[in-house]
């Protein structure tokens, strides 16, 4: 029995899931207004959506859900800095999140999770206050 117990590998931590989940989330809504002013980018916008989404089909690994946040937060961060002018730069914060995602983990390291984790919080508060700044101006004029 406690060969089984070692060898089960513990999920993830709610922290670094909804971190995450956030990373997902957070540029929904200026996606949603970019395909309203122009539906031609709706494959693209919603491919990195798919790709920012990937680490969250690991939740149950940690170690796999930690190299799916890496991997996918270096791409998002390529993409976003390489595709500015095609609208990708909206998924900048999620390429910043997902890295901190995969460390945030209480159960191992208790201080650094929650500096990762205030971390998170303050980079979702900036980019969700200037996300909706840019949703409202828009909608407005």
């Amino acid at each position: 029995m406690a060969h089984i117990a070692a060898t089960q590998v513990r999920a993830v931590h709610p922290w670094q899931n909804k971190i995450a989940l956030t990373a997902v989330l957070l540029p929904a809504a200026p996606a949603l207004l970019m395909l309203r002013e122009g539906g031609m980018l709706f494959p693209l916008l919603g491919g990195f959506t798919l790709l920012a989404a990937a680490p969250l089909a690991f939740r149950r690994s940690r170690p796999a859900f930690a190299a799916a946040c890496g991997t996918t937060g270096l791409l998002l961060l390529v993409s976003s800095v390489l595709g500015v002018y095609l609208g990708l730069f909206i998924f900048l914060p999620s390429a910043l999140l997902l890295p901190l995602a995969a460390f945030a983990d209480p159960r191992r390291h208790r201080l650094a999770a929650s500096a990762l984790s205030g971390l998170a919080c303050l980079v979702a508060t900036v980019a969700g206050l200037l996300f909706g700044c840019m949703v409202v101006g828009a909608l407005a004029g």
